[in-house]
């Protein structure tokens, strides 16, 4: 493993101080690096909020690094709260697709810290979903649903799942009714959310 990924990884870790910031907002439980053309490492950590405000700790570190001049990534490292690394989400690859449109494939992720395996954004990324199928492969789509309650923080129900509402459950009938056709390639999941400070006051 190059000693780069352990300086951005000691880099993340130095930033990643999960605390609440608000009874709306949490930060820093997820905390990023990226490596940038010139050498510098910028960080940036999750801010998840209660409505869609939030933001992943990949896009703040990146938004760090175009904020002072930059806007070439060579590599990205990403730690959940456990310390372990993780491949970026779906949103956080578009971004660096779409500021990097003729390289991107060319970007290095730190998938296995522990391990040292990394993968390059190419890989991780996909032109052709329907390439994909063709070859065999499997898809899991996932919702996620609930209800909102507002109810207060101390409620002991925290912790529990949130029921599952009409709207969700019509979206649920409207993806499986979508994806029928491809029952043997695409297999449909929803997920619902459990009762905590984040889903419940907004």
């Amino acid at each position: 493993m190059e000693p780069i990924w352990k300086t951005m990884y000691e880099s993340a870790r130095a930033v990643q101080h999960e605390r609440e910031i608000s009874k709306y907002v949490l930060a820093g439980g997820v905390a990023a690096a990226v490596l940038s053309a010139s050498g510098r490492i910028y960080t940036g950590v999750c801010i998840d909020t209660c409505s869609t405000l939030g933001i992943c700790a990949e896009r703040n570190a990146i938004f760090n690094m175009i904020t002072n001049g930059e806007a070439e990534i060579v590599k990205v490292l990403a730690v959940m709260p456990d310390g372990k690394t993780g491949a970026p989400c779906g949103a956080c690859r578009e971004l660096m697709v779409q500021l990097m449109p003729e390289t991107y494939k060319n970007i290095e992720i730190m998938l296995d810290y522990e391990t040292g395996k990394t993968v390059t954004l190419g890989e991780l990324t996909p032109e052709d979903v329907h390439a994909l199928l063709r070859a065999g492969n499997r898809v899991l789509l996932m919702t996620r649903h609930a209800e909102r309650p507002h109810i207060d923080h101390e409620d002991p129900s925290f912790g529990q799942e949130l029921p599952i509402t009409e709207n969700g459950q019509a979206m649920s009938r409207a993806f499986g009714e979508m994806f029928r056709p491809l029952a043997d390639v695409v297999q449909f999941a929803s997920s619902p959310l459990r009762r905590t400070m984040m889903t419940t006051e907004c």
